[in-house]
């Protein structure tokens, strides 16, 4: 949660949360911005298993809206790119989830015959289920 941003200090802690659909255990590399104050680190890696961590100084009572930008987004997933909290609330959530796709095979006979055949599917990238 946030640090004490109404205190002497004007500091606030800022959480980045990743969350990847399914899990996963990449880590991204993720940015924080305010609309006003200082962040330190500019930039921290996130993972499901371990948030970003950032300090906002700020003046003391502020309460500026920061946004946390993950780039690049990793290949194979469609993200949330981005999320945005006040600094009192102190977190927010970037969602990554798995492309994935249905891939039909039809097996057409010719002349028409009623046996089955086993096949199989692979691509260049990405997991295939069943194989």
């Amino acid at each position: 949660m946030s640090g004490d941003i109404g205190g002497t200090s004007g500091a606030g802690g800022f959480t980045v949360f990743k969350d990847f659909v399914p899990d996963d255990a990449a880590s991204v590399t993720v940015s924080l911005s305010c609309t006003f104050g200082n962040v330190s680190p500019p930039s921290a890696t996130a993972s499901e298993g371990s948030p970003a961590q950032f300090s906002v100084n700020v003046t003391p009572g502020a309460n500026p809206i920061c946004t946390a930008t993950e780039s690049p987004i990793p290949a194979g997933y469609e993200s949330t790119g981005t999320c945005s909290a006040t600094l009192l609330v102190g977190q927010c959530t970037i969602v990554n989830t798995l492309i994935s796709a249905p891939f039909d095979v039809y097996k057409d006979f010719i002349p028409d015959s009623g046996a089955s055949v086993t096949v199989s599917l692979s691509c260049t990238s990405g997991n295939v289920s069943p194989p």
